[in-house]
């Protein structure tokens, strides 16, 4: 006599229908199903269960790249590649790019639904240009705890702790030129920013970023990526990809939570 398997509603699963089984990210595949390489999966961004084990918020399914073998592992990648130039607002929103090609932006609104269900860190790899003192390097940091809040704001960023890491200052930060303490700048694009923002956004070849409310500030993570090699030193130079204000080759945005 055969014994009919019990449905599982979304996390649950196993025969009995009795294990935890999330997959809203890449630390999910790693923690609860037991998944160690590199590569492209299927996630539920923003999924919500209830006490109930029935799905409240079924969460935007996406594909993404999982590190799941760097720092501890389960890091989604939020930003990499060639990608993010000439891009208007709903574009940035929505994501675009190809995670099996690692050059994609994961897209606003899943980062909000991502960084708001939980506090998330943010870790950073970047490629550095040569300058007069220093060779070529690459650095990493992480801040602690990003977030990324709702349409309204306009996607506004807020990252209460400096960047710590091989590329930390207990002095400055490389991108933060706000008060620490308060909510920075909303997401700026060509078709969406402000006359005081447009001149930052040219710059930067039509790149969407956070960019300060002051002035462009000290980085922009979307921008071109060029060799260094073909860059030069000339004025031009500050126009690709930056942080603190340097010029640099790339730059990996991974995102994981922070607990």
């Amino acid at each position: 006599m055969t014994t009919a398997m019990k449905r599982a509603n979304a996390p649950w699963g196993g025969d009995n229908c009795d294990q935890y089984r999330p997959t809203r990210h890449c630390a999910d595949l790693y923690v609860y199903h037991g998944i160690r390489d590199n590569g492209v999966y299927n996630v539920s961004i923003g999924a919500i269960y209830d006490a109930y084990s029935k799905d409240t918020f079924a969460g935007i399914l996406t594909e993404v790249y999982c590190d799941m073998e760097s720092d501890g592992g389960g890091w989604t990648l939020m930003s990499a590649g060639n990608v993010s130039s000439d891009r208007n607002f709903d574009q940035y929103k929505n994501g675009f790019g190809d995670p099996h090609e690692q050059a994609v932006w994961l897209g606003l609104e899943r980062l909000f639904l991502l960084t708001h269900q939980m506090q998330t860190s943010l870790r950073l790899t970047l490629e550095r240009c040569p300058n007069a003192t220093r060779p070529q390097l690459t650095t990493t940091c992480t801040y602690a705890q990003f977030k990324v809040y709702a349409a309204n704001t306009q996607y506004a960023v807020y990252l209460p702790n400096y960047c710590q890491g091989n590329e930390s200052s207990p002095n400055q930060d490389g991108w933060v030129d706000w008060p620490i303490n308060e909510v920075g700048p909303a997401f700026q694009t060509y078709d969406m920013a402000p006359n005081y923002i447009k001149p930052c956004i040219d710059i930067y070849h039509k790149a969407g970023w956070w960019f300060s409310r002051s002035s462009c500030g000290f980085v922009n993570l979307n921008g071109l990526r060029p060799k260094c090699a073909d860059i030069g030193s000339d004025k031009q130079s500050y126009s690709y990809l930056t942080w603190r204000s340097e010029t640099l080759e790339d730059a990996w945005l991974y995102l994981r939570p922070r607990q």
